[in-house]
């Protein structure tokens, strides 16, 4: 009927290897488990605040964390044997809080993470995950050892997004006048966005240096015509060039 385990209360307990917890508990405190090394069983029944270093090196395989709505920083890291991770709706995931897990390969509920703090899934196995419902993504959430192929999904809500996140765009094809496949990148410290739209003011803020060229109309039309055709310049010369001179007048 215990309703919080305190802070320390079984750490370093080496031969622990499965606790059951009641409908009561609700909050279990920084370092609880912590280098609990044979832990393999826990459950959350109603769990809703895991701690800071809770369950930091143990051997727990897979946890349901389907109420805890915070997860402390470091709460899992080290847990070298947990391979799946069941989500609550709107959890918070603090820094480092799976980092080192490094058999971590399936997340349930992903898509309803709200937040992931630095450092959040460091050196997981994992090679990909939606976020779309995450507001707030920490610098180097996902950083592994050797460069691996990652894809993650964003959504609208997110608002911060620290270094080292992968992100996904969609490559837009203008003849199709639709999206036709989706992109991933790894941040790099310089990113070049090339064409006229790149100097749209909503970019404006993220731009460390914009660069415009200017061409002499003689230059472009032998370009056009040299890649469209006579009938491509036509319909650009009618349409595309007044929509870019407008654009920047």
């Amino acid at each position: 009927s215990a309703e919080k385990i305190g802070e320390g209360a079984f750490s370093y307990m080496r031969s622990l290897k499965s606790v059951k917890s009641g409908a009561a508990l609700t909050k279990i405190a920084d370092s609880a488990f912590y280098y609990c090394s044979a832990l393999e069983n826990m459950t959350f029944a109603s769990v809703s605040e895991i701690g800071e270093n809770a369950f930091a090196y143990t051997a727990l395989k897979s946890v349901d964390l389907s109420k805890a709505t915070e997860i402390g920083d470091y709460a899992f890291t080290g847990a070298e044997a947990l391979t799946s991770v069941k989500f609550a709706d709107g959890v918070k995931i603090g820094e480092g809080a799976f980092g080192y897990c490094t058999a971590l390969t399936t997340l349930t509920n992903a898509d309803k993470i709200a937040s992931v703090g630095d450092y959040g899934f460091a050196y997981s196995a994992l090679t990909e995950i939606d976020l779309s419902g995450a507001e707030s993504i920490g610098s180097l959430a996902f950083i592994k050892e050797e460069k691996t192929p990652f894809k993650v999904t964003l959504g609208e809500k997110l608002a911060n997004i620290g270094d080292n996140t992968p992100f996904e765009v969609g490559a837009f094809d203008c003849k199709q006048g639709r999206v036709v496949k989706k992109l991933c990148y790894q941040p790099s410290n310089c990113f070049i966005i090339e064409g006229s739209y790149s100097h749209n003011e909503k970019l404006g803020n993220y731009a460390t240096l914009k660069v415009f060229c200017d061409i002499s109309p003689k230059e472009q039309e032998a370009r056009i015509k040299s890649r469209e055709g006579e009938d491509g310049f036509n319909r650009f010369n009618s349409l595309w060039i007044p929509a870019e001179n407008r654009y920047f007048e």
